[in-house]
């Protein structure tokens, strides 16, 4: 289901006074193969012919595509799910409209929100943030054992967010993530390819050690 261990969330914020769609087509072309597009501050009309560029985007470099909390927009464009907040749909409402084929996420904080997801039918949890982080802001960063307790409790997978860096990725992957979401750390960076090859790099060792 999940071609990759990074999660890249798309926001036209970190990317500064760059172009969204040319930040995508960088991380996508040096090997971003899950995407999410995340924008809660341009008009809907805009949202959705962004987000299908986006798409289009994505279908050349077969990347997964996912839509943050908006699942009509989803519908429109053919993404293969959404992710949701806590006060967001339900996941239940979500696989209605997307299909049993669709891919849903949720947000959590805890293990109780953690398995709630997982009753509804979620397909993953985005937890966090694990780290003080721009984009979570005031919220209070979690720390890496909450996802050693969480994954205790769950059977599907955990994507870490919040203040995910080159430097903590050893530190969250050792503590049972099964995967991370990156903003700020690829798309405020001048480099963005560069910056992808160094997450997945670090990505790929922390799972032979993993497995070893």
């Amino acid at each position: 289901m999940f071609p990759s261990k990074l999660y890249l969330i798309a926001d036209q914020h970190a990317c500064q006074e760059r172009s969204l769609l040319t930040c995508v087509e960088h991380a996508l072309n040096a090997g971003v193969r899950l995407l999410q597009y995340r924008e809660k501050e341009i008009p809907g009309v805009s949202r959705l012919s962004i987000a299908k560029k986006i798409k289009t985007l994505c279908e050349k470099f077969q990347c997964t595509l996912i839509i943050n909390d908006d699942i009509e927009l989803a519908v429109k464009v053919g993404a293969d799910g959404v992710h949701l907040g806590q006060e967001d749909s339900s996941v239940e409402n979500a696989r209605i409209q997307l299909g049993v084929k669709a891919i849903i996420g949720v947000t959590v904080r805890n293990v109780t929100q953690a398995l709630e997801a997982q009753k509804g039918g979620a397909d993953y949890i985005g937890l966090g943030p694990i780290y003080k982080s721009p984009t979570k802001q005031p919220v209070h960063p979690l720390g890496c054992k909450i996802i050693h307790k969480v994954q205790d409790q769950v059977k599907f997978p955990i994507f870490a967010i919040g203040g995910i860096s080159l430097e903590n990725v050893e530190e969250v992957m050792n503590a049972g993530a099964s995967g991370i979401a990156v903003i700020s750390g690829i798309l405020s960076y001048p480099k963005i390819g560069e910056r992808v090859h160094l997450f997945l790099k670090l990505l790929q060792e922390s799972a032979k050690e993993i497995n070893l």
